[in-house]
């Protein structure tokens, strides 16, 4: 029996109950944490391991994970972690191709549940079966995907990159690992607002992002900044 069995439960959902040709969708990887526990980000800060979710089906193109913020946790030493608590939920864009009928997901999860005085790795089989035919969205991942952070888009600028938040005051930033490899990011106070800049120190990794929280009471808001696709040659 999977030690961690107790403190993550792990259940793959989808936005709709069945498929058809072309059709896009979002499958949701849920993770109900046990009480004092918490896993990681995609960057986990100081220590720890990022949660990975793979998922496949023939006849379905999967995208990267999409991110709901994460929340900064203490942990002994004066360290900074970066995950969540309670409930969260990872988001994967998909696109049934225009040939596929029913299909059959398959995957897995990977995680680290850590609390102040312990760190226990955990993973978990994910199946799901989505028949052919039309649905109405089932509703299972509404409140995951209005959560997700606003996308923005990272300008060239004069000193690296930049993206304006008017009215925004009190920002955290969260860099990705591909990002934080690469860039030194800031939050800087403008006229406006905030302005978030980044600034290459490398060439940073397809995906790269970062994700801005403001600072206040929940809801929080919350961007998605990303980087502006390399030019052609």
């Amino acid at each position: 029996m999977d030690p961690t069995a107790a403190l993550v439960t792990a259940t793959l959902l989808s936005s709709h109950a069945a498929v058809s040709p072309g059709q896009e969708l979002w499958l949701g990887l849920r993770l109900e944490v046990a009480p004092g526990w918490h896993v990681y980000w995609d960057n986990p800060g100081d220590s720890g391991l990022p949660t990975t979710v793979e998922v496949a089906a023939p006849g379905l193109r999967v995208g990267p994970v999409r991110w709901p913020a994460p929340a900064l946790l203490a942990a002994p030493g004066g360290l900074w972690n970066q995950g969540y608590e309670g409930e969260v939920t990872l988001l994967l864009p998909a696109w049934v191709e225009d040939e596929a009928q029913e299909l059959q997901v398959t995957g897995e999860a990977r995680w680290l549940a850590c609390r102040a005085d312990q760190c226990i790795p955990g993973q978990a089989a994910l199946a799901l079966r989505l028949p052919a035919g039309a649905a109405a969205p089932t509703g299972a991942l509404d409140a995951a995907i209005a959560a997700l952070p606003t996308p923005a888009p990272l300008s060239p600028g004069a000193d690296g990159l930049r993206a304006s938040l008017p009215g925004v005051e009190g920002l955290h930033l969260f860099p990705s690992r591909a990002l934080a490899d690469a860039a030194t990011v800031q939050a800087l106070p403008s006229p406006e607002g905030t302005e978030v800049v980044v600034s290459p120190r490398a060439e940073p990794a397809p995906g790269a992002h970062l994700l801005a929280v403001a600072e206040g009471p929940a809801p929080r808001r919350a961007w998605y900044l990303y980087l502006p696709p390399p030019e052609s040659p």
